[in-house]
């Protein structure tokens, strides 16, 4: 990511105060340790009136948790943290949209199925908004989807082709995927 956009300051959202960030894990995405401030979307509430980091950042970047509590099975106890979610996907996303200025965009990854419930989140927050759905192959449903939306937009939705990681003829990764994976390319959406 800091090969293509320019990283001074990091807020991190942990799911919970047993998620955390590590200074070298900031440190190989190109931020300095200096840079980081940390907030608990649990903690915080992630209301609207929510003013820790408000309004301060160009872009937002996030991975939540796919799961809230009592959906699909619960993983290993280690990693439950990083999967499931006490949070709603609502609060969430009311707290990121609430560290964007005017004409920031939200971008995150999500599972497909949730598609309705963020789409339902960003409206009257963010407009703009591109989906890219990330399917394994051509033939299958998407598994992920890739959300973006803008702080102040009034555009209306975009619902791009989607993107395939495999194709059909047994390959590990389609020739795209494989120069994304290997930093070479970017999605261009």
């Amino acid at each position: 990511l800091t090969d293509r956009v320019d990283i001074v300051e990091a807020d991190v959202l942990r799911a919970n105060a047993h998620a955390s960030v590590t200074s070298g894990e900031m440190s190989e995405a190109g931020v300095s340790e200096a840079g980081v401030s940390e907030a608990c979307v649990s903690e915080t509430g992630a209301s609207e009136t929510d003013v820790s980091g408000s309004g301060a950042f160009d872009a937002v970047f996030c991975n939540p948790p796919f799961a809230e509590v009592g959906e699909g099975s619960p993983p290993h106890h280690a990693r439950r943290h990083a999967h499931v979610t006490e949070t709603s996907l609502d609060a969430w996303i009311a707290a990121l949209c609430n560290r964007l200025c005017g004409g920031g965009r939200l971008t995150l990854i999500h599972r497909a199925d949730k598609l309705g419930a963020i789409l339902a989140a960003l409206d009257g927050r963010l407009g703009g908004v591109t989906v890219l759905p990330i399917r394994p192959r051509a033939t299958a449903p998407a598994r992920r989807v890739l959300v973006r939306a803008q702080k102040g937009s009034r555009a209306p939705l975009v619902l791009l082709a989607g993107f395939d990681l495999h194709d059909d003829n047994g390959a590990k990764f389609t020739v795209q995927a494989e120069a994304i994976f290997r930093g070479d390319a970017a999605i261009d959406w």
